[in-house]
């Protein structure tokens, strides 16, 4: 990986003033994290700067692009571009069309929520009624603006235009172009993830791209993205903590890549110290509040949201957490709309909005919320996993298990798709295959997991296999023994386990049935009394069979 050297950080510091939108901040983020040594000796360093003539022309319009420079941070992008008409510069043509491109995006995306509330509250279901994606008339106008050019920045934003239009191989080519020429901007990196279809196709551009810390982050993002970090992400996070050593963004991937890892308490304890450090970050909040609501800490959970909540409710992040908290979906998709409008690249928002109309029962609306996360992001697998759900809610379970398939294709350690795809089966009248499923969500699930054992064990019951339900009910009331758990909560397995054992007859089999009741009969379970009434008449049993010996 490359290391930062004192021109490196120079380089960084100028990103800052040069990038737009959240790149500059990333860039600042990352400088405030370099090794102080590092930073001091960067304020020696010359770049290299450009020719005269560029100077001059500058120097000229630098009255202008200041104040277009305010009009576009309070997001006046008419204005913006209005300013910047006449100028020259590539910084100017940038930021003019540029401007021009974000307003006429806002329009075609208000445009088009317009149509899909209108087709989901009009009650049509047929999205013939409405184009799949947002239509911006204006793209091919703002690309033939931009000429053949050098400037990074220029062809960071006719990658965009490109990648908009679905070339999707030029758009990629193009925005390479842009962060060899300038690895410091953050929002091209993220340009050239949304253009990757998987891990394969990112491993053939790894060559291509320029070794530089910023490759690493690549790496990392896009597996954050499609939610597929492991082992060798790990690695990378603490490779590139060495370089920003306490950079809160590598800490967070860190934080989401023990998540996915499933050591929820050592991802919980790295949110927790984020916190301390910048009360106010919002990234990553989803990913703490999972891990919070599968550790069972609600009150901490509910703090959260609260917390959050003030603070800015257009994040997707924090409206999950603020409104499914309450069951206030219908709350929670107007804020989701309004997160999409202001971002309508954010996949997080796209598949909330799904999740809440699956709450909501409105399957027709999850579906096309879901189908835009997956015209994004078709490595993502929740919006796979939720169109899988809202398909079934439809009782069309062919169609769901094929999205559930596409789920854990991607995401092939999650119990949860393991048992969700494990119904389906069951529904289409395929239960081997839904016990294979099962098998695997044990797998890859935690040992302490007692849903999916009894899941399994039930499954066995219906297929009238005794033996093997035998078995995954012995596991589920060992899982429940071990984790302290009452009798009354297994009760109804060692029961089964019980009439199991005496239907084989042995001496030893019948002896186990008698320990099984004789533990239910000095209970409070429902089945007490049944214990009791049985254990005289294995008691006779058992005798028997010692007398036969």
């Amino acid at each position: 990986m490359h290391t930062l050297d004192p021109a490196s950080v120079a380089s960084l510091r100028h990103a800052i003033e040069d990038c737009i939108d959240n790149a500059n901040c990333r860039a600042a983020d990352l400088l405030q994290h370099v090794p102080l040594e590092i930073r001091t000796a960067s304020w020696d360093v010359i770049l290299p700067g450009p020719s005269d003539n560029e100077k001059l022309l500058a120097r000229r319009e630098e009255d202008q692009l200041r104040i277009a420079r305010g009009f576009f941070s309070s997001k006046e992008y008419a204005r913006t571009a209005f300013i910047l008409e006449t100028c020259t510069s590539p910084k100017a043509r940038f930021l003019a069309l540029y401007s021009r491109f974000l307003m006429t995006e806002k329009k075609s995306y208000e445009e088009f929520e317009r149509a899909v509330k209108k087709q989901q509250y009009g009650g049509r279901t047929n999205s013939k009624y409405y184009p799949r994606r947002p239509v911006n008339t204006s793209l091919s106008l703002i690309l033939s603006a931009i000429e053949e050019t050098n400037d990074p920045f220029l062809l960071f934003l006719k990658g965009l235009l490109l990648q908009r239009l679905n070339h999707r191989d030029k758009a990629l080519e193009v925005l390479i172009l842009s962060v060899t020429a300038y690895p410091w901007n953050w929002s091209a990196w993220q340009a050239i993830v949304r253009c990757i279809k998987d891990k394969a196709e990112l491993a053939r551009l790894r060559p291509l791209l320029p070794v530089h810390p910023t490759q690493a982050m690549l790496n990392l993002y896009y597996a954050s993205q499609i939610h597929a970090m492991e082992d060798e992400e790990l690695d990378e996070c603490d490779r590139l903590l060495t370089i920003f050593p306490g950079c809160p963004m590598i800490i967070g991937w860190k934080a989401h890549c023990l998540y996915m890892m499933k050591e929820l308490e050592a991802s919980e304890k790295l949110f927790d110290e984020l916190l301390v450090k910048d009360p106010f970050r919002i990234e990553d909040i989803d990913i703490y509040s999972a891990i919070l609501f599968v550790l069972g800490k609600k009150a901490k959970l509910s703090k959260l949201a609260r917390r959050f909540s003030g603070m800015s409710r257009d994040r997707p992040e924090v409206c999950w957490d603020h409104y499914s908290l309450r069951g206030e979906n219908e709350k929670a998709i107007k804020y989701y709309r309004r997160a999409v409008l202001l971002d309508q690249n954010c996949i997080a928002a796209w598949t909330l909005l799904g999740h809440a109309f699956v709450e909501m029962k409105n399957a027709h609306a999850a579906i096309e919320s879901y189908r835009r996360a997956i015209d994004m992001a078709p490595q993502d697998p929740r919006a796979w996993f939720g169109l899988g759900q809202a398909y079934a809610l439809l009782c069309m379970f062919q169609y769901a298990l094929y999205y559930y398939q596409r789920a854990v294709a991607l995401r092939p350690r999650d119990a949860r798709i393991w048992q969700e795809l494990s119904a389906c089966y069951v529904k289409v009248d395929r239960p081997l295959d839904g016990v294979d499923c099962l098998k695997r969500a044990i797998a890859v699930a935690s040992r302490d997991d007692t849903v999916i054992k009894l899941k399994l064990a039930t499954l066995y019951e219906t297929l009238k296999d005794s033996a093997s339900a035998s078995i995954y009910h012995t596991q589920y009331m060992e899982t429940c023994e071990r984790l302290g758990k009452g009798v009354s909560e297994y009760s109804r397995s060692c029961i089964y386990v019980a009439k199991h054992h005496v239907q084989i007859g042995k001496l030893a089999d019948v002896e186990l049935a008698i320990s099984l009741l004789e533990k239910i009969a000095n209970s409070n379970a429902e089945e007490n009394q049944l214990a009791k009434d049985a254990l005289p008449k294995l008691e006779n049993v058992r005798q028997s069979l010692l007398e036969s010996e």
